[in-house]
């Protein structure tokens, strides 16, 4: 072998080697490091297959989303519109504390309810609540009575606007809304004072119904109002008047309130047209006080005048009674004419015609007592009419 060839030799056997070392090499690294690798990964996919498993039970009735979202799950649990409080609307206990000073009983000497103060000198009620009253006595938060004047009245919308004097704080006025923007659900709360002077009332609901009675607008609540509650505010969340309460549901399970915006004109009129009448004087009191008395005297005889129906009516029957002049409220009281025929009867029927003259005879001294005090103190012989004709008491002669 020449040199030359054996330099060849050498020359492949270097090469041989290198690819053997490079080989081996290439061999331990990836029994080193390979195993470790797929180790990781293989780790890896388990936990994202556990969280994933994990989120699914979580929220399994919701599709998860191709892209992540920043918005929180939607809770699908049902809860009540009244139960939510409304955008910036202070808390509810802290709105009612603020707004009750603002409520005020209202008595006539024929009615209790309730109203509001929307101005310093200006309440807002039913007008069913003055019945016809064109005064009233009205009882503050702190006992306070003030003597109030009907200056704006609707019987079509059931308003009524009492001017009272004397100035109340701010903090005792109510703000008025606007019902117009009222929606089905809107959470209300309805304030009042019932039937006693140290009974005040919250009840909280919702909007249930919007309703057009004629030409006045009505809003239908589940706030059922007790007895007492007419004219009273309801108010939103935030404290402003929506409507004022004037009737109960007859199912008993709804309240019906007039619509604020039907209020507001009569409240523009009377400032264009403000009251510049004195209040009421010593002589108006007195007259206020003998109306009322008048009032408690008719209430007792028109309980003794039932019972003389319900007695007068059987002997009616058992004694053939059958000749009875026309034109009276009740038939008896014919029997305050000497000339009527009605004081004859059937002989064994004299007893019973007796003792039902007695009693005609002590309704008829009750009657000419209450409106003496009356006429003492100037009620006016108008004002009794009316009223005993609401009481079914009206009879000519009680005038002589």
């Amino acid at each position: 072998m020449s040199s030359s060839d054996a330099r060849i030799v050498r020359i492949k056997l270097a090469l041989a080697a290198v690819v053997l070392v490079a080989l081996a090499v290439a061999f331990w690294y990836s029994q080193r490091f390979q195993p470790a690798a797929r180790s990781t990964t293989s780790h890896r996919m388990r936990s994202v297959a556990e969280d994933t498993a994990k989120l699914d039970v979580r929220l399994q009735p919701i599709e998860r989303p191709s892209e992540p979202v920043s918005e929180p799950v939607p809770i699908t649990e049902a809860i009540s519109r009244a139960d939510l409080p409304e955008a910036s609307a202070p808390p509810l206990e802290d709105m009612i504390e603020r707004a009750m000073p603002a409520v005020v009983m209202i008595q006539t000497p024929k009615s209790r309810g309730s109203g509001f103060f929307i101005k310093s000198d200006v309440i807002v009620t039913n007008a069913h609540v003055l019945s016809g009253f064109l005064s009233a006595t009205i009882t503050m938060r702190n006992g306070a009575q003030l003597t109030g004047r009907v200056g704006q009245v609707s019987n079509q919308f059931d308003i009524a606007l009492i001017q009272v004097p004397g100035q109340v704080s701010a903090d005792a006025q109510l703000p008025l809304g606007a019902s117009a923007t009222l929606r089905l659900g809107q959470g209300i709360v309805a304030l009042g004072w019932a039937q006693s002077l140290t009974q005040s009332t919250v009840t909280r609901g919702i909007v249930t119904g919007l309703r057009h009675d004629g030409d006045r607008y009505l809003l239908q609540t589940d706030a059922v109002p007790n007895p007492g509650d007419s004219g009273g505010p309801l108010l939103d969340r935030r404290g402003a008047v929506v409507g004022v309460t004037t009737a109960r549901g007859q199912s008993g399970t709804s309240g019906y309130a007039v619509a604020i915006d039907d209020v507001k004109p009569f409240v523009e009129k009377m400032n264009e047209s403000t009251i510049t009448a004195p209040f009421e004087s010593e002589a108006d009191t007195r007259r206020t006080t003998g109306l009322q008395r008048y009032a408690d005297a008719l209430d007792s005889v028109e309980h003794n005048a039932a019972e003389l129906d319900s007695i007068w009516s059987h002997y009616k029957s058992a004694c053939h009674i059958t000749t009875i002049p026309p034109g009276q409220t009740h038939e008896w009281f014919g029997l305050y004419d000497a000339r009527s025929p009605l004081h004859q009867t059937l002989p064994w029927c004299a007893d019973t015609l007796a003792q039902i003259e007695g009693r005609a005879h002590e309704i008829g001294t009750m009657m000419g007592s209450a409106a003496e005090a009356a006429r003492q103190a100037d009620v006016y012989p108008g004002t009794l009419r009316g009223l005993r004709t609401k009481h079914r008491l009206d009879y000519s002669g009680w005038d002589r």
